[in-house]
C-alpha cells in the first residue's frame, strides 16, 4: 500500500507547506492542556489593546475568521508572499493587519493568522524551552523523528509552511488527530481539539436544525445515533453543499479573445456542486 515515486522514497523530507498549519494547531493543544493558553480568550498580540483587534480570540484566529485585513494571493507580491520571503518577523508583519470587519462573520484562509499564532505560541512557552518545544512536546512522542519545522530570522517558527517531514511522520500526525489527540494511551490533545468548534454560520444552522428535528420528535437527547445529526448536517450545508456561498469568490483572469471565439471555453478541472431549491438535497 506504499508506494513512491521515483526519486522519492520513505526517508524522503516533504515540504509540509500548510500541513504545518496543522503542527500549530497541535502546538496549541498541547500548551491548552497544560493550562497554558485559552482559546477563547482574546490573543495576545501587542498593539491590539488599544483597538477593535482585542475582540480577537485565539478560537477567530484559528478559524480564519479574525476579521484581519489580509490578502492570500501567491501570483506575485501579497501580504502572504511578503510575510514568507521579505521581512524578518513574519508573525509581527501579519500582526500589523488592520482589522476589516466583526471577528467570526467569514472565513478567509490566512498564512498570516497562523504565524500570529506562532508568536503566541512562542510567548506562553518561554524562551528557555522554545526552540526545543515541537520536538520535545510532540514530534518525539509520537515518532516524529524526522521531522523539522523552520523559525524566521526572528527566532520564531513559521507555522504556516516551513516544515519538513517524510511521508510517513505526515501519517503519524494525521493518526494523532485520528485517535482524537491521544498517542499510546497518553492524552497530547483536549479532547476534540481539532475540531474546536464550529464557525459562523455553522453555529446558527446548527443550533436551528436542532429545533428542526426537536419539531420531527426526534430524541436528541438520549439516541447517541442522533445526538450528534443537527451538527453533522449543518456541516454538510456550509462546509460541503452550499460552500461556495461563504467563501471568496476565486480570482478570474480575463484574456483578449484574439480568435474571436464566439462559445463558451472552460479550462477544467473546474468542481461544479448544486441543490435542488425544493428539496436542499
Amino acid at each position: 500500500a506504499e508506494r513512491y515515486a521515483e526519486g522519492f522514497n520513505a526517508s524522503t523530507p516533504l515540504m509540509g507547506w500548510s500541513m504545518t498549519k496543522s503542527l500549530t494547531n497541535a502546538f496549541v493543544g498541547i500548551l491548552a492542556g497544560q493550562n497554558k493558553l485559552n482559546v477563547h480568550a482574546p490573543a495576545t498580540v501587542a498593539g491590539w489593546e488599544t483597538d477593535e483587534r482585542k475582540n480577537i480570540t485565539l478560537d477567530n484566529l484559528m478559524h480564519a475568521s479574525s476579521g484581519l485585513d489580509w490578502n492570500e494571493f501567491y501570483g506575485g507580491p501579497s501580504d502572504a508572499t511578503n510575510m514568507l520571503f521579505k521581512v524578518a518577523d513574519a508573525g509581527g508583519y501579519a500582526g500589523l493587519s488592520g482589522i476589516k470587519q466583526k471577528p467570526d462573520t467569514e472565513f478567509y484562509y490566512s498564512s498570516g493568522t497562523t504565524n500570529i499564532i506562532s508568536k503566541i505560541v512562542r510567548n506562553a512557552v518561554g524562551e528557555n524551552d522554545y526552540h526545543s518545544f515541537p520536538y520535545t512536546e510532540l514530534f518525539h512522542k509520537i515518532g516524529m523523528e524526522h521531522t523539522t519545522i523552520e523559525p524566521d530570522p526572528s527566532g520564531t517558527f513559521v507555522g504556516s509552511s516551513f516544515s519538513y517531514a517524510p511521508a510517513r511522520d505526515w501519517a503519524r500526525l494525521g493518526n494523532l488527530y485520528l485517535q482524537d489527540g491521544v498517542w499510546n494511551g497518553e492524552r497530547l490533545l483536549p479532547e476534540h481539539h481539532q475540531a474546536v468548534g464550529p464557525t459562523l454560520p455553522q453555529r446558527e444552522v446548527q443550533a436551528e436544525l436542532q429545533n428542526v428535528l426537536q419539531a420531527l420528535v426526534i430524541d436528541l437527547a438520549s439516541d447517541h445515533n442522533t445526538e450528534g445529526t443537527a451538527g453533522r448536517v449543518a456541516k454538510m450545508f456550509i462546509k460541503e453543499v452550499f460552500r461556495g456561498r461563504y467563501v471568496p469568490m476565486p480570482p478570474v483572469t480575463e484574456f483578449p479573445n484574439v480568435e474571436g471565439l464566439n462559445e463558451l471555453m472552460i479550462v477544467g478541472p473546474v468542481t461544479v456542486r448544486s441543490a435542488c431549491s425544493h428539496h436542499l438535497c
